[in-house]
């Protein structure tokens, strides 16, 4: 395999790791019921568990479906520095994306409210 083939494959891993991140903040929501509980860690334990063997087999789905090669470690490490791209940069900008989002609606609602 040649190494363009092999930067190829790292920046679908890497593209793969974005995805990933958004997909565990979005799933994260379903343990806000459970936030300060007596048993609030062993739900995000679970939640961690049960996400990263269910994306496992989800990547490894994808793999054998696109017909890459064996896995390899740097298509590890391009889902790891996808992921962390995610939480350090994308996250912080779409939680600001969401703030002013939330803002324009709920400015709506209240004129629309106002008007009634």
């Amino acid at each position: 395999m040649f190494f363009v083939d092999q930067l190829k494959l790292f920046l679908i891993c890497i593209s793969i790791g974005l995805c990933a991140g958004a997909m565990h903040d979005l799933f994260s929501t379903f343990t806000y019921p459970f936030r300060g509980r007596k048993r609030e860690e062993l739900v995000w334990f679970i939640y961690e568990l049960s996400f990263c063997i269910a994306f496992a087999f989800a990547f490894l789905a994808f793999q054998a479906n696109l017909s890459f090669p064996d896995f390899r470690m740097y298509m590890a490490l391009g889902l790891g520095v996808g992921f962390c791209l995610y939480y350090k940069f994308l996250r912080i900008l779409l939680a600001f994306l969401k703030k002013v989002c939330y803002n324009v609606l709920r400015k709506s609602c209240k004129r629309k409210n106002s008007e009634k």
